[in-house]
């Protein structure tokens, strides 16, 4: 019978430790100066093979349009651990110019991105005190990528990611939070609310 009691008292104090987490939905907005640097390194790749087997060189002018904007939802598994998925958007836009051996300019063409992701994720929170809190999180996923060059259009899907070990929060219901890593931003600020 005292097992039986111990069990559920346990059962019952566990049930109630974890009934005092709730889920949440953050609205946010980052950078996206880690994806925007991974382009251009992805740029100087294709210019270098492309200069050595054609002769030609390219040069992009792109920034950006739309600044990472972002809904994530999480669900808690523990009063320290939340899982759940981000999805977010943002769009660079400029010109690309290819210049052949003799430096002409033989192509120039209006370009514009836009990038939708889709991150699953999980959240670990290693500090708290009274309204305040520190945390971590780590997302992994996809960006669906389409591409727009003078009217024709491509399609791209890449794997993409966002790791944060320090973020920050302060508030009950609603609370303000800043984020800061790499993977598609460094910086992430926004607004959690409670459900």
């Amino acid at each position: 019978m005292k097992k039986i009691l111990l069990a559920l008292t346990l059962s019952f104090g566990s049930t109630t430790a974890f009934s005092q987490e709730s889920s949440e939905i953050k609205v946010g907005i980052g950078d996206a100066t880690t994806f925007e640097a991974l382009f251009d390194l992805e740029n100087i790749v294709v210019d270098i093979f492309d200069a050595i087997f054609t002769g030609n060189t390219h040069q992009s002018h792109l920034s950006m349009d739309f600044p990472y904007l972002f809904v994530d939802y999480r669900f808690p598994l523990s009063n320290k651990v939340k899982i759940g998925a981000q999805v977010g958007y943002f769009g660079y836009s400029g010109t690309t110019q290819t210049f052949n051996r003799e430096n002409f300019l033989i192509d120039q063409k209006d370009v514009k991105n836009s990038i939708v992701t889709f991150m699953p994720g999980l959240d670990y929170r290693y500090f708290e005190r009274n309204k305040f809190k520190m945390y971590g999180n780590v997302m992994l996923g996809l960006a669906f990528i389409s591409t727009k060059y003078d009217g024709d259009k491509e399609s791209d899907t890449n794997f993409i990611y966002q790791i944060n070990p320090i973020g920050f929060s302060y508030g009950d219901n609603t609370s303000i939070f800043a984020e800061f890593g790499l993977g598609v931003s460094i910086a992430n600020l926004g607004v959690k609310f409670k459900l």
